[in-house]
Order: C-alpha cells, then structure tokens, then sequence
C-alpha cells in the first residue's frame, strides 16, 4: 500500500510542474520583455513563474527543491520495489530449501523403516509349524504300513512327553510290533501303558492282549 501512495504522490508533484523546455522558454520571454518590471515576475497560463536571486520559483517553491523532492520520491521508490522483490524472493528460497528438507527427512525416514524391517526378518526368521507325527502314524496304521506308523507314533512321543496322544501312540506301537510278528518287543509297550495309565482304555486292552499270549506259551 505504501508503494501505491508514493506513486500517486509522484504523478500529483509532476502534473504540478513546469517541463523544463516550459521553464526555459519563460526565461527568455523574461530577458527579451523591455518593459519588465523590476520585480522580474512572470505571469503563465499554467504557473506563476519567479526568477530571483536564489533560482527559480514557481508559485514560491523552488524548482531545484521539486526536482530534488521527485528524485528523492523516485530512489525511495526504487528501493522499496527492489527490497519488496528481494523479500519475495527469499521467500521463495526459504520455502523450497523447506521443502527439501521436509523431502529429505521423509526419504530418510523410509529408509530407516525399510532397514528395520529387513533386520527383523533376518532375526526372526519364519517359524514352520510341527510335523503332526501322530496323524502320519495314524495313516500309516491304516494302510498296514506298520514300520512308518512305529516310527511315527515314537517320533510323536518323543516330541510330545505329555501329550494327549501319548498313551495310544504307546499301545499302538504295541500291537504294529504284533503285526510285524514281534511279540516281545509289542509287551514292553503293552506294560508300559498299563504301568503309566492303569485307568485307561488303552491300558484294559494291552492287559486283554498280555494275557492272551501269556495263555498261548
């Protein structure tokens, strides 16, 4: 707004003035006048033009001082409009430095993010889920395959010492060992059911198959 106010201030103070080819042209007009009074004023359509001592006068105010004013008006004006611009500039520059900062950090953030993650997959590697060796068993028995089913029901019962299955993983084992025509190695597993789960199902069974072969010898 004040740079709006200088520039009407400028166009009102040179609307006043006399062009300097104006000025000079009364001066001659002054000089060449015989009959001029000794006050040396002249009258003008535009401005009443004085010549004294000191210099020029219009309507009292000396033109080298309007001059200076005006010259005066314009290098502030200048100046405001090169500061002005200056300013914007800056502003401009602290606004896209900002936004490469801001770029930066961002980039630099997903890197970080990025080696975080992969550290954690590297320490933590994918964890695959237990061999259900007692349903393997189970398919094996079924299928008369009595060896793999022996091997997987005591695989079970070494991973499971407690487990739900442990009991008839032992039984079983008993009677592929009477299918395989192993009756010795089927009794220890046959006693160890009745020893370790006296009140179970399991363990009636394996009685019921001891005492048969106890009968046959």
């Amino acid at each position: 707004m004040r740079i709006y106010g200088l520039l009407a201030s400028l166009f009102f103070l040179s609307g006043c003035l006399l062009t300097h080819k104006e000025v000079m042209e009364d001066m001659k007009l002054s000089h060449s006048d015989p009959a001029q009074e000794p006050s040396n004023e002249i009258t003008n359509s535009k401005k009443k033009l004085s010549i004294r001592k000191e210099g020029v006068f219009i309507d009292g105010v000396s033109v080298t001082e309007k001059f200076s004013l005006i010259d005066t008006s314009i290098r502030e004006l200048r100046g405001q409009i090169e500061t002005a611009n200056k300013k914007q500039k800056d502003r401009m520059d602290q606004t896209e430095q900002g936004l490469l900062a801001l770029i930066q950090a961002l980039e630099l953030q997903v890197a970080a993010l990025s080696n975080k993650i992969e550290r954690k997959k590297e320490s933590k590697p994918e964890k695959k889920l237990p061999e259900n060796f007692f349903e393997k068993a189970e398919k094996f028995f079924k299928e008369e395959n009595w060896k793999a089913a022996i091997i997987n029901y005591e695989k079970y019962r070494e991973k499971n010492k407690k487990g739900s299955h442990y009991k008839k993983s032992t039984f079983q084992i008993g009677v592929c060992f009477e299918k395989l025509g192993m009756p010795k190695e089927a009794k220890v597993f046959f006693r160890e059911v009745v020893e370790s789960f006296p009140n179970s199902v399991e363990a009636k069974e394996a009685k019921k198959r001891l005492s048969v072969k106890t009968k046959k010898k």
